[in-house]
């Protein structure tokens, strides 16, 4: 597997190399993240794969990872669904030192509030946010609702953006983190997602 990740990588980075060479268009890459169950899968494939169509309710927890490229304005973005099992984190560290990451979406699934859940999280933004390899990066962590967002509460918004110290986080990290709450699977019907990609696109 590791070899396979590796191999992907070098193929990649080659790619991105040859285009900025022919001056035919930019690489970007953004990784999707988050704990299992969390929606990261379902994220990539209902909003930015136009060609997907047979995506169901529900979906199994991804293995190793997904690699998809899309169109953008003056280039090409790279997506990496990674998944968030313990094993396979260890993979998000050598990704993100071996590409140039321009931003990550952090999936967290607002049906589990366990404080178990509440601190992997926690501890998992802040080393991506630490992390020397993503200084230049923005984190957005989307909280993924299952829903129509209109349907979940103000003040249960409000405890969760407490319980994950987003105020904190704004005051010693500016505008590399961002939030959203957003039903995943409907993203591109919701105007503040949208206006948070075209935030996020700065960074490109």
């Amino acid at each position: 597997m590791g070899n396979t990740v590796n191999k992907k990588i070098n193929s990649i980075n080659e790619e991105t190399t040859t285009k900025r060479k022919n001056n035919s268009g930019k690489k970007y890459n953004i990784l999707i993240l988050g704990l299992n169950g969390s929606g990261k899968t379902t994220l990539l494939y209902h909003n930015f794969i136009p060609e997907w169509t047979n995506i169901t309710s529900h979906m199994e927890p991804t293995i190793s990872y997904h690699y998809e490229e899309v169109k953008w304005i003056n280039g090409t973005i790279g997506f990496w669904d990674i998944s968030g099992n313990p094993i396979m984190r260890n993979i998000w560290q050598l990704i993100y030192r071996n590409v140039k990451v321009n931003a990550i979406l952090y999936v967290i699934n607002i049906m589990d509030i366990s404080d178990e859940i509440i601190t992997e999280n926690n501890m998992l933004i802040s080393l991506l946010l630490n992390d020397e390899c993503l200084q230049a990066s923005c984190v957005v962590l989307v909280f993924n609702t299952f829903n129509d967002v209109k349907n979940i509460e103000d003040t249960f918004k409000n405890e969760l953006l407490i319980k994950y110290k987003i105020k904190d986080l704004i005051n010693d990290y500016g505008n590399r983190i961002h939030y959203i709450f957003v039903d995943c699977k409907n993203c591109n019907l919701d105007a503040k997602w949208m206006d948070l990609i075209k935030q996020i696109s700065y960074y490109f």
